[in-house]
């Protein structure tokens, strides 16, 4: 990830590492640019990365999440999309718009949290 450009696309991407980049760029190296940096904290798209830090990406984009606080995102994260399957499944059974139960809020998450028994 980098947002700066890439070059050697087409080879890079038989490594089968997911590529984010701001453009391509022909050939340059020393002594213009330094190639690489390891573990240290860089800023991409005026965000901090810190070694150690969770990088999630898919096709719409990157997010960064500071290692300090991966545990809770990542609950956070599965709690929201068992609400959203909830939410789906309630849709369904009722035939009903999905503007009933959207936009997910406090008094959808109780329910979802007392049917689950939690």
């Amino acid at each position: 990830m980098t947002d700066g450009a890439i070059r050697d696309l087409g080879a890079v991407r038989e490594y089968g590492y997911p590529l984010f980049s701001g453009g391509r760029t022909g050939a340059v190296g020393e002594p213009d640019v330094w190639p690489f940096e390891a573990n240290v904290t860089i800023q991409c798209g005026g965000v901090a990365v810190v070694p150690g830090d969770l990088i999630v990406t898919d096709d719409d984009g990157v997010a960064v999440v500071p290692a300090a606080i991966v545990n809770e995102v990542i609950d956070h994260v599965e709690e929201h999309e068992a609400i959203e399957e909830f939410v789906k499944a309630l849709v369904e059974k009722e035939n009903c718009s999905p503007g009933k139960y959207y936009l997910i809020n406090d008094d959808m998450i109780a329910i979802y949290r007392r049917e689950q028994g939690s």
